[in-house]
Parts: structure tokens; sequence; C-alpha cells
């Protein structure tokens, strides 16, 4: 006896939940061959699908503005001040990574109507984006380690900028996927 995969779609997990009266976030869309549960806003997908990414920036960030007004005037302000900025940078970069690849995910199901092989391979392409968004929040707990051995040192900026920097090129900018 051959064993079918079972996948499960994130649409279809979001159709459940508008039909259970979950669906205040939710709406329905007109495609040409069926209709699809979708979210009424795009942008509420980053904090829907990326909880693990925040939760490592949040910890990255803890402390940000008393730490640099405490080291406005030394010699590590200038590195601390470019770290952070890059910080923001990369979430926002994530953010928007994460809403393209939603935004594509809901076209490419809309576009597959009925066919069964479509829908599997939008639903794991959005399953590729989202397990990239978990491997960029593993190397944010990374930084944000260094950071805190920075600020247990007061030393040892340079390597949490150098993370920070790395980290920030690998990082598909623009909503690129």
């Amino acid at each position: 006896m051959v064993k079918r995969i079972q996948w499960v779609s994130v649409l279809a997990v979001t159709t459940t939940l508008a039909s259970a009266g979950c669906g205040t976030a939710y709406k329905r869309i007109k495609c040409d061959h069926s209709s699809i549960v979708v979210l009424k806003d795009p942008a509420k997908a980053f904090p829907m699908y990326t909880k693990t990414f925040q939760a490592s920036f949040d910890l990255a960030n803890a402390g940000r503005d008393s730490l640099l007004k405490v080291n406005a005037r030394t010699s590590v302000a200038t590195t601390m001040h470019a770290m952070y900025d890059t910080l923001d940078a990369i979430h926002a970069d994530i953010r928007d990574f994460l809403i393209t690849g939603y935004n594509q995910y809901v076209m490419a199901m809309c576009l597959a109507g009925t066919d069964a092989d479509r829908a599997r391979e939008a639903n794991e392409a959005f399953h590729a984006t989202q397990d990239s968004v978990l491997s960029y929040a593993r190397r944010m707990r990374e930084l944000a380690i260094a950071i805190d051995r920075a600020k247990a040192q007061n030393s040892a900026w340079d390597e949490a900028f150098a993370l920070t920097t790395k980290l920030r090129g690998s990082v598909p900018s623009g909503g690129k996927r």
C-alpha cells in the first residue's frame, strides 16, 4: 500500500478559521474558478507568521534606548547606532519578504483553482518562505547573545556589529524572494 503524503494548506486552515467564526481578520475573494479566504490586511501576515523572529528581534533590541543614551559620548556610540539602524533595516526587509511571500501565495492559490498540484506547490513555496524567516530568527538570536555579551563587557561591539552586517547581507531586501 502506498502512503500519500498529507499536506495542509495555509489557505485551508484560514478557510476553516473563517468558517468557524474566527474570521474577523479574513475575507473571501473570488477567483476565476473558485473563491478563497484571505487576510483582509496582508500586512497582518507579518505578526501572524513571524512570532519567533519578532521575539528574537525584540530580544536584540532590549534596552536599546537606555544603552544608546548611556553610551552617547563614548567611542562605541557610532558602532552601536549603525548596528541598531541595521537591525531596523533587517526587520523591515523580513517584513517585506514575508508579506510578498504571502501575497504571492494568495495569487498562486487563486490561479490554482481546483488544480491540487498547483495548490500544493503554492503551499510549499509559502512554507519555504516561513522556513527562511525561522532561519533568520535563529541568526537574530545569535546576534542578541552577542549584543548581551557586548553589554556585559561594555566591549565586543565590533563583533556584534559584524554579525549584524553579515545577517543584513543575507536578508532579501525590498521583498525579493
